[in-house]
């Protein structure tokens, strides 16, 4: 019987053997594969990537990482930050190492990191902790972000930059020296010009003093256009707040306008509509030399037709408290090409070179505009159809003055 007994034992033994070999055999396959697909995964990531023990010791990095830093793979593993980079720098990236491992959380930090042909990289270092099953810290995981091409363009934007402002300051202080030099001579003839006007009885001398005054009035406000610029370029506008009635403000202007359209033979309209609040808040002297920029500008490139001026409120809800005014100024002028109209409020810029002459323009005055506008909360724009005129709008959002 102990015989018999023995037998069935011996021959369940016999047939588990080989299922407990395949079983590990197919987890020993499947372990391999999943081994193999985490080293193919990590060798293909393009940023480099690297992760080290506890000891700082490097495990294992991928191919970006090799590039990186100028060595081949069996030069890395096993080896610490000491033995692959500069003292200073290691001793850098071991300190954040070690916080890593005992706050068991994720760093990032930018360093510097020298590769072995002696190249500087600027670099953001990301490191974050792999643990085992109870949480134990094993070691961590690094990612490098080469940001050297980003840093270098971030210093010659800052040089250009620093570049453009010292040349724009220089430019500034030439146009206000040249200005303040202009004007005092320019008084002089005007002052002088004036007397000989006084005194003169002959006709056709008159008409000589005459034209030259005009063409010290125009020069004197070229360089008062200069002037106001080189200040606007060199510093936002802080202007004088005050209260100030809308319309008062603008009916000397409108008085203006019409005078001179009729010399030019236009046909002039101006409204402001009811909603317009009576007072508000802002530089009232700035307010009105935008639009009289616009008004300006209108007469000179306008040979014939008419202008129309229209003041109201925008589409557009103001905060309480808030009004924003809106003035358009159109005109059945010369007109502006599409590509041009952005570029007439640029400095010293105008629609043709051909208004320059026909006009005597500086172009300036609707880049002071633009400038004064956007002061205000607002801008001024433009539509228009070459031949057929143009529509400037001005936008001022303005306080309401307290009642």
């Amino acid at each position: 019987m102990r015989k018999s007994q023995k037998v069935p034992a011996c021959c369940l033994s016999s047939t588990d053997v080989p299922a407990e070999q395949t079983l590990r055999r197919e987890l020993e396959r499947n372990k391999n594969e999943h081994r193999q697909f985490l080293e193919t995964l990590f060798s293909a990531i393009p940023s480099p990537l690297y992760y080290k023990d506890t000891q700082g010791r490097y495990l294992g990095c991928n191919t970006a990482f090799e590039a990186l830093i100028g060595r081949p793979r069996q030069e890395i593993l096993g080896q610490t930050a000491f033995e692959l980079y500069p003292p200073d720098h290691a001793a850098i990236y071991d300190a954040h190492d070690r916080r890593v491992f005992l706050e068991n959380t994720p760093e990032r930090y930018e360093a510097q990191l020298r590769d072995a042909a002696g190249g500087d990289h600027h670099v953001i270092l990301s490191k974050a902790p792999f643990t085992s099953a109870d949480g134990q810290v094993l070691g961590l995981v690094g990612v490098v972000t080469d940001i050297t091409v980003q840093k270098r363009l971030e210093a010659d934007l800052r040089r250009a930059r620093d570049e453009a402002e010292a040349a724009n300051a220089a430019k500034t202080a030439f146009l206000t020296n040249m200005s303040h030099e202009l004007r005092t001579p320019l008084n002089g003839i005007m002052g002088m010009t004036e007397l000989l006007l006084s005194e003169t009885p002959d006709p056709q001398k008159a008409e000589s003093l005459q034209i030259i005054r005009d063409a010290c009035e125009r020069l004197t406000d070229m360089v008062n256009d200069l002037l106001t610029l080189s200040t606007l370029i060199s510093a936002p506008p802080a202007g004088h707040r005050a209260d100030f009635d809308v319309r008062e403000a603008l009916s000397p202007l409108f008085v203006w306008l019409g005078r001179e359209g009729e010399k030019k033979g236009l046909a002039v309209t101006t409204r402001i509509a009811r909603e317009v609040p009576r007072a508000v808040t802002g530089d009232m002297d700035r307010f009105r030399q935008v639009i009289l920029n616009l008004l300006e500008n209108a007469l000179r490139f306008t040979p014939a037709g008419e202008i129309k001026v229209f003041v109201g409120i925008g589409p557009d809800a103001a905060p309480p408290g808030e009004v924003l005014l809106v003035t358009r100024v159109s005109d059945t002028g010369v007109g502006i090409a599409p590509e041009k109209r952005e570029s007439v409020f640029e400095d010293f810029v105008l629609a043709e070179d051909i208004l320059t002459k026909r006009f005597g323009r500086t172009g300036m005055g609707l880049s002071i505009s633009r400038r004064l506008a956007r002061s205000m909360g607002g801008d001024v724009t433009v539509e228009s159809t070459p031949g057929q005129g143009s529509v400037f709008t001005f936008e001022a959002r303005l306080p309401l003055a307290s009642p």
